[in-house]
C-alpha cells in the first residue's frame, strides 16, 4: 500500500493580491479607478452626444445642456459610487445603515430633485409668458409632491423605519396646506404694513 499523503500547496499574494493600505489590494484599486475613468468618459460621450442633438431638435425643452450636465453628474456620481462600493468603503456604517444605502439615498433624492425642477420650468415655459395661476398652483402640486414622495423613498433606501415615514408624511402634507392656505394671508398683511 502506499503511503498518501495530503499535499496541501499555499499561494502567497501576488503583488496584485498584496493589501496596500487599509486592507485594499492593488487589484481592487485598479479596478476602482478603470471604473471611475470609464464613467467619466463614457458620462462625456453622452454629454457631447446630447448637446449635438439639442442643436437638431425641436425639444429643447428637455434634450439640452442642463439635461447633459444631469446625465454628466450622474455617471460620474454613479462611478463614484461603483468605485468606493469595488474597493470595500461602503460597507462601514454610519450610525446604522451601511455609507452605500446613504450614498445611494442623497443621490437619489438630488436626481429626483433635478428632474422635478426641470420638469417644473418647462410646464411653466409651456404655460406662455405669464403662465395662469392655475399652471403655476398645479406646477407647484406636482413639484412638492414629486419631492415629497422622492424623500420618502430616499429615507427607505437609508433604512428609516415607516413610522418616522408615515409621521414625516404627516407634518410634510400639513406644511403644504399650511403655505398654500397662509400665502394670501400673509401677503395681505404684508401689503396692510406697507399701507
Amino acid at each position: 500500500m502506499a503511503n498518501l499523503t495530503d499535499n496541501t500547496t499555499t499561494t502567497l499574494p501576488t503583488g496584485l493580491e498584496k493589501p496596500i493600505l487599509a486592507g485594499i489590494t492593488l487589484e481592487t484599486a485598479i479596478k476602482a479607478v478603470v471604473i471611475l475613468v470609464a464613467m467619466i468618459i463614457l458620462g462625456r460621450t453622452l454629454r457631447k452626444i446630447i448637446i449635438r442633438e439639442s442643436k437638431e431638435t425641436s425639444l429643447t425643452w428637455i434634450i439640452n445642456e442642463d439635461t447633459a450636465d444631469i446625465v454628466f453628474r450622474m455617471f460620474v456620481l454613479g462611478g463614484i459610487t461603483w468605485s468606493l462600493f469595488e474597493i470595500g468603503l461602503m460597507a462601514y456604517p454610519i450610525f446604522r445603515p451601511p455609507v452605500g444605502n446613504v450614498t445611494f439615498a442623497v443621490s437619489f433624492f438630488y436626481f429626483a430633485y433635478l428632474i422635478a425642477r426641470k420638469s417644473k420650468d418647462y410646464v411653466i415655459m409651456s404655460a406662455g409668458r405669464r403662465p395662469s395661476p392655475d399652471v403655476q398652483i398645479k406646477v407647484k402640486i406636482f413639484y412638492y409632491t414629486f419631492i415629497t414622495v422622492a424623500f420618502f423613498l430616499s429615507l427607505n433606501f437609508e433604512g428609516v423605519s415607516t413610522k418616522l415615514s408615515a409621521l414625516l408624511a404627516a407634518a410634510g402634507i400639513t406644511g403644504i396646506v399650511l403655505g398654500f392656505s397662509a400665502q394670501t394671508v400673509v401677503s395681505n398683511f404684508i401689503s396692510g404694513l406697507f399701507m
